[in-house]
């Protein structure tokens, strides 16, 4: 029988977002807190798997930033990495964030959550550190797996510290689950899906269509077609019962997302996306306050400057997608071009890459 759930889009555009948005003020910032990472994804955008000199962003770097962050108004904060929680000062910037007035989410391949890592993360949730912890494993499949990481082992180890997180007592429904969406995992989508759901309790399962850029820069063949993708967000929407999931093409970002997100590296550079070229960023806060920065830039940061040209620009679904800007830039080299990798795109291909 199927049971209710709340419906999560509404809170991708809940009124506080909007609001934001109209006012065009800020609002997330994605954070990439260092290039650590133990997992070995193929796919990586930030080329975390093949650094063997990890980037640590200095607390005292961090702390002035959110100071910043705290003055422009800014709601929330996502800790990327690398892999956010093995940054030494990891639990002492939650805290001075939530000092500050800003919310916290982290995102986690599961390799770090530890039964002791595990009882810290669910401490922090406890005193309102964090108020959303992201897992990501892009498939349950165990072939499909072994295809996107250079250790297939990772698999068990990787779910085993999901149930540490809820053993330790992290909500279930505040876990939010994480797929990049490439061709491999597309696959067994419904089955990664499926298990996320009715195994581990998810309220939501995030995905992010592969771009060819970071570690997946030379892996041509993990980019999913046109009818990978929708497949996967048309049986994501059907799976939560939220027609709005197949209204937004390639991109889990809204309009209003999109117009109030702010990207940061850990050597500085201020983006406007996480998925876009380093070369296009706007300044970095090692050459000058992050307040300043933004406040320069912040036409480009928030793609106000750019005028959707195509399907995106008179699509019926324009009140909350644009189209991946991301995806356009790196599959046609047209920034403001129609999403490539949207299935309502008459122009888009099955493929782009050779």
């Amino acid at each position: 029988m199927a049971t209710y759930r709340e419906d999560i889009f509404d809170k991708y555009i809940s009124p506080r977002k909007v609001r934001a948005w109209k006012e065009k003020r800020p609002y997330y910032i994605d954070w990439e807190l260092t290039t650590k990472c133990p997992h070995t994804c193929k796919f990586c955008f930030s080329n975390s798997d093949a650094n063997p000199n990890p980037q640590y962003m200095p607390k005292e770097k961090v702390f002035e930033v959110l100071d910043d962050l705290a003055t422009l108004g800014f709601c929330q904060i996502y800790w990327d990495g690398g892999e956010s929680l093995l940054h030494p000062d990891f639990f002492e910037i939650l805290a001075y964030a939530s000092h500050v007035g800003i919310g916290c989410g982290a995102f986690s391949g599961g390799l770090p959550l530890t039964r002791s890592m595990s009882k810290k993360v669910v401490e922090a949730y406890q005193k309102r550190y964090l108020n959303v912890f992201g897992i990501h494993i892009d498939s349950i499949n165990p072939e499909v797996f072994a295809r996107l990481h250079s250790n297939p082992k990772e698999l068990s180890a990787r779910i085993q510290g999901y149930k540490n997180l809820l053993e330790a007592g992290f909500l279930r429904e505040r876990i939010l689950p994480c797929i990049t969406l490439t061709g491999p995992a597309a696959e067994a989508i419904e089955e990664t899906i499926d298990w996320y759901v009715d195994e581990m309790g998810a309220r939501f399962v995030e995905m992010s269509v592969f771009k060819p850029m970071g570690s997946g820069s030379i892996k041509r063949a993990l980019e999913p077609s046109l009818s990978d993708v929708k497949r996967a967000f048309e049986y994501r929407a059907k799976k939560f019962n939220s027609p709005n999931w197949a209204r937004m093409g390639s991109t889990e970002c809204t309009t209003i997302q999109c117009r109030t997100n702010v990207y940061l590296t850990v050597d500085g550079l201020v983006m406007r996306c996480g998925q876009m070229p380093r070369e296009m960023a706007s300044g970095n806060v090692y050459q000058q306050r992050f307040y300043d920065i933004y406040q320069q830039h912040k036409e480009t940061i928030s793609m106000r400057d750019i005028s959707v040209k195509g399907k995106c620009a008179q699509c019926e679904n324009n009140d909350i997608c644009v189209g991946c800007r991301a995806a356009a830039l790196h599959y046609t080299g047209d920034l403001a071009g129609p999403d490539p990798k949207c299935w309502l795109n008459p122009e888009a291909q099955e493929k782009y890459l050779a």
